[in-house]
């Protein structure tokens, strides 16, 4: 008998948010993108990112580490209901991201 969990459904939002999500973050958010990646989406030698989607459950995002682009899931901390807590979420994330220290041996902020 299985005791992990199954995975969550996808459980989608509508169309025009998720554009609008994905849009905006990838517009107005190119650098939280690649925190996020790099981040909670462990690809640290991520050189690129940017939202392909997003659902009730999680972010997804295309990173660009080396020569492939990687897909990369990063979970919300609990279901999401509306546009509104998606941004609350991503802003979240990425204030603890940026007040995190951070590990960077050639200098400078990655």
């Amino acid at each position: 008998m299985r005791t992990d969990p199954e995975p969550f459904p996808a459980e989608p939002f509508p169309a025009d948010v998720v554009a609008a999500i994905r849009d905006h973050m990838n517009r107005d958010h190119p650098q939280d993108c690649l925190l996020l990646v790099r981040g909670p989406g462990a690809r640290p030698a991520a050189t690129a990112a940017w939202v392909t989607g997003v659902d009730r459950h999680g972010l997804d995002l295309a990173a660009r580490v080396d020569d492939r682009l990687d897909r990369v899931r990063i979970p919300w901390s609990r279901p999401l209901s509306d546009r509104l807590e998606v941004r609350e979420e991503l802003v979240r994330m990425v204030v603890a991201l940026r007040a995190a220290p951070h590990d960077h041996p050639h200098g400078g902020h990655g």
